[in-house]
């Protein structure tokens, strides 16, 4: 079992979440994408509404849900969370530790251009297999990171 799963994998987080993708929905919407019956999604509404994370109103015969304030907060963290405890958060790592590298052969100046070559070679093999597996939302960090590495190669 993955790290998700365990703490994000309940039926109110994803609620949570799913308003919070949606901006507004209905009871239905949510109960479909959630995959849960709608009985228990009405149940889970109310709770978070007595709790004032959640409002509903009617819109004629049609019940329309969203968040509040608080709910707002809560689903930017959940959100997070799940970012962290995704492959997105291994991802993240990487690209850091590729920023550390190239940052650190940017300030050294007195590196030999042959090696500066050898230990560019892995950053840049890195960087592709990150874009074999793209999630999105990386796109525009593995660029700089490309054209960090090409300043580099060109300067040597």
């Amino acid at each position: 079992m993955d790290l998700e799963s365990l703490f994000l994998n309940r039926v109110p987080p994803k609620i949570v979440t799913t308003i919070y993708e949606l901006e507004s929905t209905f009871p239905s919407e949510i109960a479909k994408r959630v995959d849960s019956p709608f009985a228990h999604v009405i149940s889970v509404l109310q709770k978070l509404e007595k709790e004032g994370l959640v409002e509903t109103k009617m819109e004629g015969r049609i019940r329309v849900t969203t968040l509040t304030e608080r709910g707002l907060h809560l689903a930017k963290l959940l959100v997070e969370l799940r970012k962290v405890l995704s492959d997105s958060y291994e991802v993240e790592r990487k690209i850091e530790i590729i920023k550390q590298e190239l940052d650190s052969m940017k300030n050294d100046p007195k590196t030999d251009p042959e090696i500066l070559i050898f230990k560019l070679i892995p950053l840049k093999f890195s960087i592709d297999m990150i874009k074999k597996n793209l999630k999105e939302g990386y796109t525009r960090e593995i660029n700089f990171l490309e054209e960090d590495i090409k300043e580099l190669i060109t300067v040597t």
